[in-house]
């Protein structure tokens, strides 16, 4: 409607919408050499359950302009959403690093 609305004032979903959108943007028009990686650290952590089931649509659109899309998070949710995840934590008893895939 040619409204305009500072990103600020938006909620977290919103927020996370507009920056996943301007970064995909940028990456399609950019002159500079182009990944076909999408990465996101953390992007849905400000998410409710309604809203974290409408990512899956807009990873499905990502998936569409990216040959991979690398998602960083500790929403265990989102696990449901790729086609495959690597965990990495840390063993309680030995206190080292693992890595699973």
């Amino acid at each position: 409607d040619g409204s305009e609305r500072k990103i600020e004032l938006c909620c977290g979903m919103e927020k996370v919408i507009s920056s996943l959108a301007i970064r995909a943007a940028l990456a399609h028009v950019s002159s500079l050499p182009r990944s076909d990686i999408f990465i996101v650290d953390e992007g849905f952590g400000s998410l409710d359950e309604h809203n974290l089931e409408q990512c899956r649509t807009l990873l499905r659109s990502l998936a569409d302009r990216f040959r991979a899309i690398v998602i960083i998070t500790h929403v265990e949710q989102l696990k449901d959403f790729v086609d495959s995840v690597i965990e990495i934590g840390r063993d309680e008893h030995s206190g080292r690093s693992f890595v699973r895939a």
